[in-house]
């Protein structure tokens, strides 16, 4: 799925809408970095117990040039969840 000039601002911007960022998280993009994240890190780094399914952003300032070992956290859906209450 490929992302637009003008959603791919947005996201940068922080000025997407969750339609936009649902988008983002569909795209051939992310889904390279995230199955990327997961090989690299197939045990929860937060937990360490669990297998990790799910990537954590750490922060949305690097979309589109995600560092996979400084920008996200390869977590389990427990861990994700508890991430996302903060």
């Amino acid at each position: 799925m490929a992302i637009t000039r003008r959603e791919k601002r947005a996201l940068l911007m922080g000025a997407a809408d969750s339609k936009t960022l649902a988008k983002y998280y569909r795209s051939d993009h992310w889904r390279a970095v995230r199955d990327q994240k997961l090989a690299r890190n197939p045990t929860c780094e937060l937990c360490r117990r669990r297998r990790a399914h799910q990537v954590h952003h750490k922060t949305y300032g690097t979309l589109f040039r995600e560092d996979v070992t400084r920008d996200l956290d390869a977590v389990c859906a427990r861990c994700h969840r508890n991430i996302s209450r903060r």
